[in-house]
């Protein structure tokens, strides 16, 4: 059967794409067509159907049946007639890179939201063609046949290779004899010399890292946006889709920032879309799919992001030990890391980690922290049992190595099977207690043993913890979460109560902070004569004052320096954990 799309946005402004599939030589009496429930990398179930409307089907002018089987699947009565076109309305209007999205000034395609595929046809080589207006240019990973025409071996390349369409800034460099192209939809007021000099030194560290890069042509879409919402990115084989607010990068800390999450994306190149867990090979768009294997996926990809942002020179030993200070503190914030080990966060994710909770702090930790954490640890201790000539960096050649050639997943038995061939000692019990356990990680002894410090740095003695986490939606300060057993949440605030004072002053910035993951923290304020804090809070709409018990924290981060007085053999091991 031959398969053809056609994908036209004659009208922008109404954020509408018009789709249609033409099917020649179809044999299937009853044709299912089925919208994707999701989008490989981001685990959660979106329904796409729910954007589609005005399908219908037709062969040579004459109509033919149609209806709906399930939410995301239409059933067409062919009469085993030829061709057989297929149209629909996909309203896109989501700006993040999980979805589409189409206005006036470009258009983001990300196909799990766009292209139904007939079932049983997703391997079917088939050619996209694109209808655009006549100012806008084209980027995308696709195989280009001619101007705005586009082949796919198969339907997951097709939705695996993001299109921005539009007026975009184009930039680009080569390593290796690859291009690399990065196309910037949004104002970008920033040193472009620098940003394409920093990009190029992330794939070079990379490069030197994996000791290949795995494609011809690499894209950068990057949207630059004004509504602060932060950032986001989505991964892809040949590109990937990042979000970033335009506030934050014209900021030294916010531009890093950045840098950390290109980092982030690029390397699932390797890892997820070609070192990929067992469950994901054979994709199933129609409703979730499970796997314990997320903490490394994502959170040795994390740690990655970082150790990289460290081997490219843009950070220095100082700023990066300081990320890993900041991340461990963070976990041990979290009451919910004693409830979940990696391996539960991982399966959960579908109802826990894309479902948002203003519980989740206490009932649940993210596999991207926690993952990242294992990753250091896990290479802390390939380092130690292989006497400083190893690291993760010899597990992920070699994982990328069997993966990538016979095309099958790995498992956790894969990945203690790994971690014999390069320690060539038996890791299952370090396994079990990183990955499938819940217990408490030792991180100073870990760390010390290959030369790096971790103290804990004494806070000021006026300022108290309370528990308090706020989100800040305009001008006002509203609790997002409470960390449990902490005296703000044993006196009864809760979620959703907006501040207004405290002890008696206009609650503002100046008793707050903003901790690793930018989510604002109450701890700048000041205890009454009788070691109270006074919160006055609007609680739907009813003013109401809770008395806060002053709990002074012993300490509020911690310090990670390098020891001088390691011994020589420990500062090999350090150089091999930091440098590979």
């Amino acid at each position: 059967m031959k398969i053809s799309y056609f994908l036209g946005m004659q009208n922008p402004e109404t954020h509408y794409f018009r789709v249609r599939i033409v099917l020649e030589e179809c044999p299937e009496e009853i044709l299912l067509l089925t919208m994707p429930a999701w989008t490989p990398g981001s685990y959660v179930i979106r329904d796409f159907a729910r954007n589609v409307r005005s399908l219908s089907a037709s062969s040579n002018g004459s109509v033919l049946e149609s209806s709906k089987k399930d939410k995301s699947t239409w059933k067409i009565t062919t009469g085993r007639k030829s061709p057989i076109t297929v149209e629909y309305e996909v309203y896109a209007d989501e700006d993040v890179p999980q979805t589409s999205h189409l206005d006036f000034s470009h258009a983001l395609i990300n196909g799990t939201s766009v292209f139904l595929y007939p079932e049983g046809y997703k391997e079917q080589t088939l050619e996209l063609t694109l209808e655009i207006p006549p100012e806008w240019k084209v980027s995308s990973a696709l195989e280009k046949i001619s101007d705005h025409r586009f082949r796919a071996t198969n339907y997951d390349i097709l939705v695996d290779s993001p299109i921005e369409v539009g007026k975009h800034e184009v930039l680009s460099f080569r390593v290796e004899g690859k291009d690399h192209e990065i196309a910037i939809h949004g104002k970008f007021m920033e040193d472009r010399e620098k940003l394409v000099r920093d990009m190029t030194r992330i794939v070079e560290a990379y490069q030197k890292t994996m000791g290949q890069l795995p494609y011809r042509k690499y894209l950068f879409i990057i949207h630059l946006q004004n509504e602060g919402n932060g950032y986001g990115g989505l991964e892809h084989s040949y590109s990937t889709v990042i979000n970033y607010d335009a506030n934050l990068i014209a900021d030294k800390e916010g531009y890093r920032e950045f840098l950390g999450v290109v980092a982030h994306e690029f390397f699932h190149l390797w890892n997820v879309k070609r070192i990929r867990p067992a469950e994901l090979v054979q994709l199933n768009y129609r409703e979730e799919t499970y796997t314990s294997s997320l903490w490394f996926s994502e959170g040795i990809t994390e740690y990655y992001a970082n150790l990289t942002l460290l081997r490219s020179g843009i950070l220095t030993e100082e700023e990066f030990l300081k990320k890993i200070a900041e991340s461990i503190r963070m976990y041990e914030l979290i009451p919910g890391r004693k409830y979940y080990s990696a391996a539960e966060a991982s399966f959960d994710a579908w109802i826990k980690l894309y479902k948002y909770s203003p519980n989740n702090i206490n009932s649940y930790v993210s596999y991207y922290l926690k993952g990242m954490l294992i990753g250091m640890i896990l290479s802390r201790r390939i380092v130690s049992a292989t006497r400083g000539n190893r690291s993760l960096d010899d597990l992920m050649r070699l994982m990328m190595e069997k993966y990538r050639k016979d095309g099958r997943g790995f498992t956790g038995k894969d990945i203690i099977q790994n971690l014999r061939e390069v320690t060539g000692t038996d890791m299952s019990e370090t396994f079990q207690q990183l990955v499938r356990s819940r217990d408490e990680i030792d991180f100073r002894s870990e760390l010390s043993s290959v030369g790096l410090s971790l103290e804990q740095v004494p806070a000021d003695s006026k300022k108290v913890s309370t528990g308090i986490i706020l989100k800040k939606p305009g001008e006002k300060f509203v609790i997002e979460s409470l960390i449990e057993g902490t005296p703000a949440y044993s006196a009864g605030l809760n979620s959703g109560d907006e501040i207004v004072a405290v002890s008696g002053t206009r609650f503002t910035e100046a008793f707050t902070r903003k901790p690793l993951n930018r989510r604002i923290v109450t701890d700048n304020v000041l205890p009454d004569a009788n070691g109270k804090v006074v919160y006055h809070v609007f609680r739907k709409g009813e003013l109401m004052p809770f008395a806060v018990d002053a709990a002074y924290d012993p300490f509020f981060t911690y310090s990670l320096k390098m020891s001088e007085e390691a011994a020589d053999n420990v500062k090999v091991m350090r150089n091999r954990l930091l440098y590979g």
